[in-house]
């Protein structure tokens, strides 16, 4: 983006905010572009755009290792705010997910990003097409989702009766092989609480709909998990079976656990099993040995009426 001299050794966001909107799918409003100005770290926060293609950058000096075949997959909140309206927490921000690939073969590099279309996201722009729009950038729209912290509609209590946070997908990613060996690998976005989404690691189009993993398609009955899938999986290296956890969410038990979970290398669920945990708290994430999977219990209580809220 150019500068005009003027601005240019402030930055871009201290151009005129007419200027700043003429640049941005979404600009900031009023308030928050005010506290960039304050504090220009803020400015990192700002809702994420898609990349219009791949970029190949120009490498103007050395080259990628010839053994440096492969691409990294990355994932985070790509935007925290929709219009005038911030979300509740920046864990409930969209998921975004940039692939940076390299082929030190042909001494290239690649560069993509854009945001995972889960269902919430599709939600959103479907209601922001459907609904009449404004140019006021400080216009605050309903949510057509809710998340952990984040209420859907305009954030009254009636519109949220019976709703279920969906999964942002923005925490982590994991790959998983190819079903076939002369496709790709498979690419997953992961959330805290949420179903593993699948995408095209060359376009980062989800492929089908949230769900969760199951039990290989030959087995005699076919099972699936019987909780969400943590963001926090471990993967074994001698084995490369997949553990992970999830909380269970029972209305009717008073017990609380969490699921223990093995896949096979291909994603397949192999075993599960309930852990009771002594009160409701967050497992954040866990730890394998050649003979245990450990847990770390956080030391303080969640009750029950805040888990109802």
């Amino acid at each position: 983006l150019e500068l005009s001299p003027a601005d240019a050794p402030k930055g871009f966001w201290h151009q005129s905010p007419s200027i700043i909107r003429s640049r941005l799918q979404s600009p900031p409003p009023d308030k928050i572009l005010a506290l960039i100005r304050h504090q220009p770290y803020r400015g990192g926060f700002e809702p994420a755009q898609d990349f219009p293609h791949h970029v190949t950058p120009k490498i103007v000096q050395g080259s990628i290792p010839k053994d440096l075949v492969g691409t990294l997959a990355i994932n985070s909140a790509g935007r925290i705010r929709v219009g005038g309206r911030m979300l509740g927490h920046w864990f409930d921000g969209d998921g975004y997910m940039v692939t940076l690939s390299f082929d030190g073969k042909s001494n290239e590099a690649r560069a993509f990003g854009r945001y995972v279309g889960t269902d919430r996201f599709k939600a959103q722009e479907e209601h922001d097409r459907n609904k009449n729009t404004t140019d006021d950038v400080n216009y605050e729209p309903p949510l057509a989702f809710s998340g952990a912290w984040t209420k859907a509609g305009t954030g009254k209590w009636y519109e949220n009766i019976g709703k279920i946070p969906q999964s942002p997908a923005n925490t982590a990613v994991m790959w998983l092989p190819p079903i076939d060996p002369s496709s790709h690998p498979r690419l997953f976005a992961l959330c805290e609480g949420g179903h593993p989404i699948e995408v095209d690691p060359i376009t980062l189009k989800v492929i089908g709909e949230e769900r969760p993993f199951t039990s290989s398609p030959s087995a005699l009955s076919v099972e699936r998990m019987a909780s969400f899938f943590s963001a926090h999986f471990s993967h074994d290296p001698q084995t490369q079976h997949i553990y992970n956890h999830g909380y269970v969410l029972d209305p009717i038990s008073s017990a609380s656990s969490i699921n223990l979970m093995k896949l096979s290398p291909e994603g397949y669920l192999l075993q599960q099993q309930k852990s009771e945990i002594p009160y409701n708290t967050f497992i954040h994430d866990a730890t394998i040995s050649q003979n245990l999977y450990l847990y770390f219990v956080c030391p303080y209580v969640i009750p029950a009426s805040v888990l109802d809220m």
